[in-house]
């Protein structure tokens, strides 16, 4: 009799996987909504430093219990198939109790994960590109829970996990930023540091905190504070210098700084003086190159705002 099951379309019965030696897959890992991983023992084994959450350490005895099990025997049950698979799993027609196709002849583990967690996870731990699942931010999230919970460490910079996290950066960077921290990511921290200048650090929650860890919630906090009072130093008003004379009289000058450092302390008092751009500097100070009627003193002016724009725009914007 066929029965039905919902396989991987990446962790298949056949699948040759990195890291494997070429060998077949030895164990199956069963998910919550029933969609079955062939992997290997060895290789998450290699990759835990907890035996993958424990799972892997009844793995021997398991497989003991299954070579006693009689080809024609069937004690796993299948899906019905009234459910719509997903995208990273196939159903599998096959005869029961052959073990290249049949979950029922390789220990099988059940996890509190969903597919889509897991195919993530799996992807991970093998070091395979898995951008074309698109996995969302939600799930990516999942996913770093996960494979620290079966302890996976994966170093910085060197799979797509973090890449598929980096992603989001700019539509989420205080969450984005907490996530790397807590997994020591620094490569996205750096990536995700740029983005937070647009939100408020009073975003962070008391979790995001203890989440991040006190190091790289102080390089966040010193890197906003720092490009305050780097922007304050810049667009600090400086003195005009040359003689008065007839069409530049001290009353001029006095209101032309004036002008200047009204439109600085509207740029240091707005939201975020830490996120502004050129554009904004440019429509607060251009405006006062047409204020003198002194042709050295509108000089100097064009010339300072050039060295505002040029100075702000060198400055580092990330941890």
């Amino acid at each position: 009799m066929a029965t039905q099951i919902n396989v991987s379309t990446a962790f298949f019965p056949a699948a040759i996987l990195p890291g494997s030696g070429g060998r077949l897959p030895d164990m199956i890992v069963h998910t919550t909504d029933s969609v079955f991983f062939y992997c290997h023992h060895s290789v998450l084994a290699s990759r835990s430093t907890n035996m993958f959450g424990g799972l892997l350490a009844t793995f021997w005895n398991s497989l003991l219990e299954m070579n006693q099990i009689s080809p024609g025997s069937d004690t796993t049950s299948s899906s019905s198939g009234s459910e719509a698979e997903p995208p990273h799993a196939v159903p599998l027609s096959s005869p029961s109790g052959y073990w290249s196709q049949s979950p029922s002849a390789l220990p099988t583990f059940h996890i509190p994960q969903d597919s889509i967690v897991f195919n993530i996870v799996l992807h991970a731990i093998y070091n395979l590109p898995f951008e074309r699942y698109g996995p969302s931010l939600d799930t990516t999230a999942k996913a770093l829970s996960c494979l620290a919970q079966y302890g996976i460490h994966l170093p910085d910079k060197n799979s797509s996990i973090w890449d598929a996290l980096a992603k989001y950066a700019s539509t989420d960077p205080i969450r984005v930023y907490t996530l790397a921290a807590s997994q020591g990511a620094d490569s996205v921290c750096v990536t995700a540091s740029q983005y937070t200048l647009g939100a408020s650090l009073t975003e962070i929650t008391e979790d995001d905190a203890l989440a991040m860890g006190p190091l790289p919630l102080r390089r966040l906090t010193l890197l906003h504070i720092r490009l305050c009072d780097t922007l304050k130093h810049i667009i600090t008003w400086q003195p005009i210098d040359h003689e008065t004379s007839e069409t530049c009289t001290v009353v001029s000058r006095k209101a032309l700084q004036s002008a200047w450092q009204n439109s600085a302390a509207d740029i240091l008092f707005q939201d975020l003086p830490q996120n502004t751009t050129n554009g904004v500097l440019t429509s607060a100070f251009c405006p006062l190159s047409t204020m003198p009627q002194c042709r050295s003193c509108k000089r100097q002016i064009q010339m300072r705002i050039a060295t505002v724009l040029q100075d702000w725009a060198m400055v580092k914007r990330t941890i």
